[in-house]
């Protein structure tokens, strides 16, 4: 083998002199041929290579396309520190609101699930549209005054969250919707220090979008798409017969409301999480679906634990 070193740097490589590539070259053709009505084959040959060049060039363009797709919403990127979370820009994977609500009727994930968004939208065009709360408008609007434009959101895989660590250092989260790192947690607004209300609520992240919102409310005269982030969650409920906290030394339990009641899912500004929560379900005490069969495709309930205790 000592040879082949200076045999390369005389004659190259071995593609460069040998017939091997030209000979396999003809079953190409001849496999075009099969193609043919064997009658003027010649020119028909020529219109399957065409063809074939033209549909390497599209699937190029779309790789390409992909590839910037998830380097927008699914790569690592540098970004400001003070920023507190970051969603990607693409706008490639839509999904319009009627069809969707269409496609999963009788889901209770859906029930309501047009007028709660643009509840929370409402409240949020507002603040954008209107920079002191003396412009806003005293009456209040209905919910049809919020529209998207092409009725349409945009859906995302991962949020990146950046927060403060107990030792005053930067960390991040990444909620990713198709793993099981899409647990998140938030103020709970209504907590004091003399009433017994928890002090945070946890959510379990379904859906990562952004929309483009017109809002058509009595004395609005600025018509221009705003772009509004937003989550779709299912809240968990905390186990009040559990005793937690750092007075009883134990974890936060936490379970799934039944998926009829009216406030389990929801909608949440990103603004308002504070970083992830790792859940880990309460083994012992098994799955909340015995039989394994769950009611709601889009909550992915049939893999619902009874209890989850909050680390």
């Amino acid at each position: 083998m000592g040879d082949v070193p200076a045999t390369i740097r005389r004659y190259g490589t071995t593609d460069s002199y040998s017939t091997e590539l030209g000979e396999l070259e003809h079953r190409t053709v001849k496999a075009r041929y099969k193609w043919t009505d064997r009658k003027e084959y010649s020119r028909q040959i020529a219109r399957i290579e065409h063809r074939e060049t033209r549909l390497r060039h599209i699937n190029a363009r779309n790789t390409a396309l992909d590839r910037a797709a998830r380097a927008d919403d699914e790569t690592v990127r540098q970004v400001d520190p003070n920023i507190h979370h970051v969603i990607g820009k693409t706008e490639n994977l839509l999904l319009h609101i009627g069809l969707f609500v269409r496609d999963h009727m009788g889901d209770p994930a859906v029930l309501d699930f047009i007028p709660k968004l643009k509840c929370h939208l409402l409240l949020h065009i507002k603040v954008l549209l209107y920079e002191s709360p003396q412009e806003k408008p005293t009456a209040p609007d209905p919910w049809q005054s919020v529209h998207l434009k092409h009725d349409c959101i945009y859906k995302h895989n991962i949020l990146r969250l950046h927060y403060t660590t107990y030792d005053v250092r930067q960390g991040e989260d990444i909620i990713h919707i198709n793993t099981s790192h899409r647990n998140v947690m938030v103020l709970n607004p209504f907590f004091t220090t003399d009433n017994r209300e928890h002090a945070f609520w946890y959510a379990r992240v379904l859906g990562i979008y952004h929309a483009n919102v017109f809002y058509l409310g009595e004395g609005n005269t600025d018509h221009h798409p705003r772009r509004i982030e937003f989550l779709w969650v299912r809240w968990y409920s905390l186990d009040d017969s559990a005793p937690s906290g750092w007075k009883h030394q134990r974890l936060d339990r936490v379970t799934f409301p039944l998926l009829g009641d009216q406030d389990v899912f929801g909608f949440l500004d990103p603004s308002d999480v504070l970083h992830g929560c790792h859940v880990i379900p309460w083994f012992l005490t098994g799955k909340a679906r015995r039989d394994g069969h769950g009611v709601s495709k889009l909550a992915q309930d049939q893999a619902d634990w009874e209890f989850y205790y909050i680390n």
